[in-house]
């Protein structure tokens, strides 16, 4: 299951980007490569289409947004001191949904 907005970038054109949810936890200690995989493999989406791809831990305390700027890939990171992201996922006995 991905999820999907789409949402208003800053940048002077204006353009639509849309904003993909990895379903599942993902192990942020990955950096651009292992991050890059996770979208192409993982998601089926192109990391160089200019969209957003948000990772987020399992504990929902850290996150991570791969992007492609037009000159090189970008992650932003964000560590919560406090309380936890909203859940992308639902977890049944040992699966991730």
């Amino acid at each position: 299951m991905r999820r999907r907005c789409c949402v208003r970038s800053d940048d002077r054109q204006h353009a639509q980007r849309a904003v993909w949810a990895h379903a599942r936890p993902a192990d942020l200690r990955k950096g651009y490569d292992g991050l890059y995989g996770l979208v192409t493999e993982g998601m089926a989406r192109d990391p160089l289409s200019g969209d957003l791809y948000l990772f987020v831990n399992r504990e929902r305390t850290r996150a991570k947004v791969l992007l492609w700027d037009g000159t090189g890939l970008c992650i932003y990171q964000k560590r919560l001191e406090e309380g936890r992201f909203a859940s992308l996922w639902k977890r049944t006995s040992r699966k991730w949904h």
